[in-house]
Formats: C-alpha cells, sequence, structure tokens
C-alpha cells in the first residue's frame, strides 16, 4: 500500500517519510476498519445533527454552513501537532471552540466544500437582511483585488450589481435622508485600465463619483461622502486608495459605515481603517468570487 508508481516514478512513501519499521507496527496495531460502518455522508449527517443539539438555538443550515466547518477546522488544528498532548481537547473547549459563526475556510477546506458553499456562508453572514428586501442604509465600502484578472465586461457586470445591490431603491416617495450607495476600493488595475471601466461603467448608465470636481483637481473627501440625490442619483463611488478610507469616514454622516474586504493575499492594513468600523476580511481567490457572495 506505501509503494505506488506515478508517471513511471516508483514511490516509497515509508522511505521518503523516513518511517521505519517501529512507526508501521505501532500505526498497524492502532489500525482499525470497520466494512460495515456508515457512509461517509451518514456519518457527516450525524455530526450535524449532534452540533445542532449541542448548540443552543442552531438550526440545520448553521451547522452545514458555519459549524461544521469550524468543527473540522478545530479537528485539523489539533491533529497536525506533534505530541500527543497537544492532540487532546476536553468537549466543553471543542463545543466553544465550535460555536462560533465565522468559518475560517483553510484550503483544505475550500477544496472539499467547493466556492460556492463558501459563497453562500459569506452570503449569509454579511449580506443576508432579515426579514425584510429592503437593503438598510449602510456606506458599504468593498475593496477588490483584481490584479491579473481584469476583464472589462465582467468586471463592469460585478459592479454594476454592487451598485444596484447596494443603493437605496428610488421611487416617488424617496426622501434624501434614506438614499444610499456603495463605495468601491478598487487595486489591481492600471489608471488606464480604471478609466475603461468608469467610461464602461457610465455607458450602462451607473452615475459614479470619485470626489473629484473636475480632471486634475485635488481629492475631496467631503465631496465624496455626499449622498445621491434625487437629481444625481449616483449608484457607485470610487476611493482612490485605502490612505483616503479615513478622510471618508470622518465626512459620513447620518449613516453607519462598514468594510467588506475581498483580499486574496494580505488584507487592507489596519492602520488605514478608520476607528471604530467594522472591517470584514473575506479571504478569496477571484474577484469574481464577490458574484456568488452578494
Amino acid at each position: 500500500m506505501l509503494t505506488y508508481t506515478h508517471k513511471g516514478v516508483t514511490h516509497e512513501m515509508h522511505s521518503e517519510l523516513l518511517i521505519g519499521a517501529p512507526e508501521l507496527e505501532g500505526f498497524l496495531k492502532l489500525l482499525e476498519i470497520d466494512v460495515n460502518a456508515k457512509s461517509y455522508d451518514d456519518q457527516q449527517g450525524e455530526v450535524i445533527r449532534l452540533l445542532q443539539a449541542q448548540i443552543p438555538g442552531c438550526q440545520m443550515e448553521d451547522a452545514e454552513a458555519f459549524y461544521y466547518p469550524n468543527a473540522i477546522n478545530v479537528v485539523q488544528s489539533l491533529a497536525i501537532q506533534a505530541d500527543v498532548t497537544d492532540r487532546k481537547i476536553t468537549k466543553a473547549r471543542f463545543i466553544a471552540e465550535v460555536n462560533r459563526k465565522e468559518p475560517v475556510f483553510s484550503a483544505w477546506l475550500r477544496k472539499k466544500f467547493g466556492d460556492e458553499h463558501y459563497a453562500r456562508s459569506v452570503k449569509k453572514k454579511h449580506f443576508r437582511f432579515p426579514s425584510t428586501t429592503k437593503v438598510p442604509k449602510s456606506a458599504r465600502v468593498f475593496a477588490m483585488d483584481a490584479a491579473s484578472e481584469f476583464d472589462l465586461s465582467n468586471l463592469t457586470q460585478l459592479l454594476v450589481k454592487i451598485g444596484n445591490r447596494f443603493s437605496h431603491v428610488e421611487n416617488t416617495r424617496t426622501i434624501q435622508a434614506d438614499r444610499f450607495c456603495p463605495y468601491v476600493l478598487l487595486s489591481g488595475v492600471s489608471p488606464a485600465e480604471l478609466i475603461s471601466l468608469k467610461e464602461n461603467l457610465l455607458a450602462q448608465g451607473i452615475e459614479l463619483s470619485d470626489g473629484h470636481a473636475f480632471d486634475g483637481a485635488q481629492f475631496s473627501a467631503a465631496r465624496l461622502a455626499r449622498p445621491p440625490t434625487k437629481d444625481d442619483l449616483t449608484k457607485l463611488k470610487f476611493i482612490g486608495a485605502p490612505s483616503q478610507l479615513r478622510q471618508v469616514a470622518a465626512e459620513i454622516a447620518g449613516s453607519t459605515m462598514e468594510i467588506f474586504d475581498f483580499y486574496k493575499t494580505s488584507s487592507l492594513d489596519p492602520a488605514t481603517v478608520p476607528t471604530g468600523v467594522p472591517h470584514n476580511r473575506i479571504k478569496t481567490d477571484t474577484v469574481y468570487f464577490i458574484n456568488g457572495a452578494i
């Protein structure tokens, strides 16, 4: 079982892992194979039912989306410890560590559950609003990294979706205090790509603001923070750099602010995040993952 051939090369796992006969004998003494055991799916279902029973108020969808991945993370973190004493955990501590609605998806978990499951978890945590179809008013900042995957058409569609999803719904009875729209902090694109993106958004009927009164004008956080009006229905506001976040936050009035940081390698520097503003770090492999999350 430990010797196999891959692409014409013979591998001996015990030799490559420096495992000798005493270790193999010890392993075999502990190994049990139950051919009548429940299927993997049945075992997974039983774990989910047990999580529901142990965690107060836990619904099936919560167990599947949050607590089950958390449980695997806890077991995985214990299993890699070299010292057997570090691989032990009490039931109370295990439940406490699992009982967090904040899944941490390792590469293994992402591979097992897939981006679709991960996107549903992100959507449930951040973008599902209780008992209403109306999006609550908030100055939401979407920080996104489009490095090495700029696609004018797809990125335009994504930003149109964000603008429409997280802006107020305009009607004849909309009052000024109810108007709002999202902010975008886009990294990984060149100045020329950004210009083409903005031009394409305008062509799609999406009104924009970037805090500049005219070409060459100094950036104005106050201008960018102005809410949409009946005569100027801005759908997207572009923040040019992380260093502008604090300036914009200081000018926002009559609304909460929240940052959704979709990062690939490094999230926003905490020094650039305004004090007291929720900073949600969401690991992604591609900027287009956001489509499924919102």
